[in-house]
């Protein structure tokens, strides 16, 4: 669980200038999360909880499949979901070795990885 002393970042706001000059801030988040290992059977599905290790979802990041080299070549898919809101998840999409899915805006609270067939490594970075 994150450190709820921790600085998380700064609020989004308005700014109304006396000059009639608008300024809009964005939300900066300072903490981020990477998860990496071994997708196996044994293992899987895999559900990374980036709301429950950090107390918000991710609004940004990237998934990488970098899958497994067995003779000489890669290989191992990986089939990928996820939720906003920690219960619900949307439609599966496969991750082939080699592929990153970049994050930008997903709103993310868990994401799942399920194993398919063959043991594949995988990267994700969440913010």
């Amino acid at each position: 669980m994150a450190n709820p002393n921790q600085k998380r970042g700064k609020l989004s706001g308005l700014d109304l200038r006396a000059d009639g000059a608008v300024a809009v801030y964005q939300f900066i988040r300072a903490l981020n999360k990477s998860y990496e290992g071994t997708l196996t059977a044994a293992n899987s599905p895999l559900i990374i909880d980036f709301r429950g290790d950090q107390g918000w979802n991710s609004l940004q990041g990237w998934i990488t499949c970098d899958g497994t080299i067995v003779a000489g070549s890669t290989n191992g898919n990986i089939e990928v979901s996820f939720t906003r809101d920690g219960t619900t998840y949307g439609d599966v999409w496969t991750m082939r070795p080699g592929e990153n899915t970049n994050l930008m805006g997903f709103d993310i609270a868990k994401i799942k990885l399920e194993h398919t067939g063959t043991d594949s490594e995988y990267r994700v970075f969440l913010v």
